[in-house]
């Protein structure tokens, strides 16, 4: 549980932490579009994520992905938006610790 602009901050620092390129930002509607790198495949998924304010401190993250070839991807793009989902809350928990977002 954290309100929306602490969780924009640390969807930005997991995006970076993940070596994601952040190419567009806009944090009046908490929303960015970052190219995802996907390790040992020479491809570069587009993804927006946007951070929602759900109430009582807590908020609600949209995650989309699609491939450039607009082909189907095996699960690539599941397999990119859970892997941020997962940096996403690491960063949430350690946020305390190393004082940041």
């Amino acid at each position: 549980m954290a309100p929306s602009d602490v969780v924009y901050k640390c969807a930005i620092r997991a995006a970076q932490n993940l070596y994601w390129k952040v190419s567009t930002r806009d944090p009046v509607v908490k929303a960015f579009e970052a190219k995802a790198s996907v390790r040992f495949i020479n491809n570069k998924l587009g993804t927006i994520i946007s951070v929602r304010d759900a109430g009582e401190g807590c908020s609600s993250v949209d995650v989309r992905s699609a491939s450039a070839s607009k082909l189907i991807d095996g699960g690539l793009n599941a397999l990119v938006i859970e892997n941020f989902i997962t940096a996403l809350k690491h960063t949430l928990v350690n946020r305390r610790i190393f004082e940041y977002c």
